[in-house]
């Protein structure tokens, strides 16, 4: 437990402890946490996930001794091995929550070198070793920890091993392999940064989420924008948000189709999107490029949250003046999703980020205050950028095409035409004509009329 009633630069929303458990970055910006399950104790490595399906997943030795053998020790990792806890039991007539539990258990569960806390723990016992038990870098876990929402499973969640002294919120300090990462259990992550006025910066949290239908970490998006403009009306609810998701076991940020399709025309570049990366190349070296910060905020008054896009380009190579850039923004290969934007861990590890399971919301601090011209800072609103396309000035009655992303004229009509000055619709010189010859015509015989019977 760690307490931070010293510290003057740290600060914690609901409690002066708060557990704290490191995290090990892992080939892939994925993280792991350490754990002892069972009696004896048996030390596993443990994948952190966000994802809905798995709650708490060992893989087992049961069906899979010889795989186990194989690996694990190279690693260093052991799979769980029920036949070898005296405390382990096999929990009966409950839902198999998904394909990969061969059965469910319970037994003794705590984090590795936290004496003070442990507790009993339902969880899936592994048929076969598959995603997310593998992972894309070929590295082989002790299973899954998920911080999903404890959502219609029989499954312990990660709620069960807050102590319940403690707010129901879950913490996370994501950082590069060479800093220390950290999984906070009752409260929010202790070292955020101070501003101007020396004032800790405030969490901002989403609205809460139904608790209908709920377990992944979704939250709404209002107001994204992104090279000065708000590009929320991409979504097809054609609204002021979008609907958005935390991904722990995703490095990119995933984009929906109809969404990434318009996303890269805001470049000042030409660039393909796909479902594994975008590329994009400038007229311009890559050393004289400057990133726009994407940001967003979590109602419609609530501050902005906000990272650099530089934080996502996995590589720039020079080309005869020509930048290609290569981003880490993937597009969904489903036409049709009920989530616009995932989030992975690239821009996880630029903000500090919590989840509260009382009232199903996710909220964000920044991590770093940059205040130099190269590296400019990450807080501020900096739309100014090399890689975006010049944001036209729309006068009169122009309106601003998102699509094309140029001012469209107004449709005059056929008595009307356009001022290319002020683009504005403008009574034609011959409708003009006409309707004053029209109004003479009307004049005039009124006019005889009155003569004739009057």
């Amino acid at each position: 437990i760690h307490n931070n009633n010293n510290n003057n630069n740290r600060n914690l929303l609901n409690s002066s402890e708060i557990i704290e458990l490191p995290l090990k970055w892992r080939n892939g910006n994925i993280y792991t946490v350490n754990v002892s399950v069972g009696t004896p104790k048996q030390n596993l490595q443990l994948l952190l996930s966000s994802e809905n399906s798995y709650y708490f997943t060992l893989a087992t030795t049961l069906m899979n001794a010889s795989i186990c053998n194989m690996y694990y020790p190279i690693n260093y990792l052991t799979c769980y091995s029920a036949t070898k806890s005296t405390t382990y039991k096999s929990v009966k007539n409950v839902l198999i929550p998904n394909n990969y539990c061969r059965t469910v258990g319970l037994d003794h569960f705590q984090f590795e070198n936290q004496t003070y806390f442990s507790t009993n723990f339902t969880f899936c016992v592994s048929l076969y070793f598959g995603p997310p038990l593998t992972e894309l870098t070929n590295e082989l876990f002790s299973g899954v920890l998920s911080l999903a929402y404890p959502y219609r499973s029989a499954l312990s969640s990660i709620v069960s091993l807050i102590p319940p002294q403690f707010k129901k919120i879950v913490s996370l300090d994501l950082n590069d392999r060479y800093e220390s990462s950290y999984l906070y259990l009752g409260g929010i992550s202790n070292n955020i940064p101070i501003n101007s006025n020396g004032k800790i910066f405030e969490y901002q949290w989403s609205e809460s989420q139904p608790t209908i239908n709920i377990s992944d970490h979704r939250f709404t998006m209002f107001n994204p924008n992104l090279c000065g403009r708000n590009i929320s009306k991409f979504t097809s609810q054609g609204g002021s948000f979008w609907v958005a998701s935390i991904s722990l076991q995703n490095t990119y940020i995933k984009l929906a189709y109809s969404i990434a399709q318009q996303f890269i025309k805001i470049f000042n570049g030409s660039c393909t999107i796909t479902n594994y990366h975008t590329i994009c190349q400038f007229s311009n070296s890559c050393s004289l490029l400057k990133f726009p910060n994407f940001y967003f905020t979590l109602s419609q008054t609530s501050q902005p949250v906000y990272f650099n896009l530089e934080t996502i380009v996995i590589k720039k190579t020079s080309k005869n003046s020509v930048c290609e850039v290569e981003f880490a923004i993937v597009s969904s290969t489903l036409t049709n999703t009920d989530t616009d934007i995932l989030l992975g861990t690239l821009v996880l590890k630029q903000l500090h980020i919590s989840f509260d399971y009382s009232l199903y919301k996710v909220g964000f601090a920044p991590k770093n205050i940059i205040t130099n011209e190269k590296n400019y800072s990450l807080i501020e609103n900096r739309d100014y950028s090399t890689i975006c396309k010049y944001i036209p000035v729309c006068i009169g009655q122009q309106k601003f095409n998102t699509t094309l992303q140029t001012c469209s004229d107004p449709n005059c009509g056929l008595f009307f035409e356009l001022n290319d000055k002020s683009k504005v619709c403008e009574m034609s010189l011959g409708f003009e004509i006409s309707l004053c010859f029209t109004v003479f015509l009307i004049v005039l015989w009124e006019t005889i009329f009155l003569i004739k019977y009057y």
